[in-house]
C-alpha cells in the first residue's frame, strides 16, 4: 500500500502544474519518448507523483518485473514492445508504413515510466483520426488510469498523484459520437488548439475513477459544444457506450 502524505503543499503542486506546463511544450515541438511519432496530434495522460517535487526517490526499474507489462499498457494498445532508456523503461507500439526509400517503423502510442515515479502515455492513433472516438477514448483512460494507480501502489509510490489529461493540436477536430442519440444543436469542431485539463489530485488509491474523471470528460464535451459527456447518466453513472 502506497504511504500517504500529509496533506497537499501548494508549493509542490504549483511545481507540479510547472513540470507538465514544461512537458507539454515539449511534446507539442515533438519531443516523444519514441521517434518517429505517428502525428502531431497527441493524447497525454499523465500520472504524477507530488513526492517527486518534494522529497524525490529514484525507483528501481531492475525490479520492474512482469507488472510492468501487465499494467502499464500503452493507449492504443496492439502488439507491442518494451525496452529500458535514460528515462526508466517504456512501453511501445510501432506500427510499419512505407516511404520512398522503403518501409519504416513509425511509433504509434507509449507509455513511458520514469525514474521518480512519474507515467507518462502519449498516444497518436485516437487524435490522428479524422474525428475523436471519444467514447473509445473515455473507457480507454479510465482503464489505463486504474492500471497505472495500481502499478504506482504496487511500487509502493506514495499519494498523492497528480492526474493530468491533454489534448494536443486538436482543432478543428469534432468528436465521433458513435450511435447516441442525443440532440447536436450548436454542435461546432474544437476551436482551441491543445484541451489542457486541470489536474486532478487523487490522495488514496482504491477511489471511484469513473466518477472522478467526469469532470475532465464533461469539458471535452463542453469544447465541442455539448453539455456534458453522454456516456454518464443523469445520476452521474458510467454506462460505456
Amino acid at each position: 500500500m502506497g504511504k500517504q502524505l500529509p496533506g497537499i503543499d501548494l508549493e509542490i503542486l504549483e511545481k507540479v502544474n510547472k513540470y507538465r506546463e514544461i512537458r507539454i511544450k515539449e511534446l507539442k515541438e515533438g519531443n516523444t519518448q519514441i521517434q518517429p511519432f505517428i502525428s502531431d496530434k497527441k493524447i497525454v495522460l499523465q500520472l504524477i507523483p507530488l513526492e517527486a517535487f518534494s522529497i524525490p526517490r529514484e525507483y528501481d526499474i531492475l525490479k520492474l518485473g512482469d507488472k510492468f507489462d501487465q499494467l502499464l499498457k500503452p493507449l492504443w494498445d496492439i502488439k507491442r514492445d518494451n525496452e529500458y532508456n535514460f528515462e526508466g523503461r517504456i512501453n511501445y507500439v510501432y506500427e510499419e508504413r512505407n516511404t520512398l526509400t522503403g518501409t519504416e517503423a513509425i511509433a504509434v502510442s507509449y507509455v513511458q515510466f520514469f525514474r521518480n515515479g512519474i507515467i507518462e502515455a502519449v498516444d497518436g492513433h485516437y487524435s490522428s483520426l479524422s474525428a475523436i472516438l471519444i467514447n473509445n477514448i473515455e473507457q480507454t483512460i479510465i482503464l489505463n488510469t486504474e492500471l497505472y494507480l495500481q502499478f504506482q501502489e504496487k511500487m509502493e509510490i506514495s499519494v498523492p498523484i497528480g492526474w493530468g489529461l491533454s489534448l494536443i493540436k486538436v482543432a478543428g477536430l469534432s468528436l465521433d459520437i458513435g450511435p447516441l442519440n442525443i440532440n447536436r444543436k450548436n454542435i461546432h469542431p474544437i476551436l482551441k488548439n491543445d484541451l489542457i485539463l486541470p489536474l486532478i489530485t487523487i490522495d488514496k488509491f482504491g477511489l471511484d475513477i469513473k466518477k472522478l474523471l467526469r469532470i475532465s470528460f464533461d469539458r471535452i464535451w463542453n469544447a465541442c459544444g455539448y453539455p456534458r459527456s453522454f456516456q454518464y447518466d443523469k445520476n452521474g453513472e458510467f454506462k460505456a457506450v
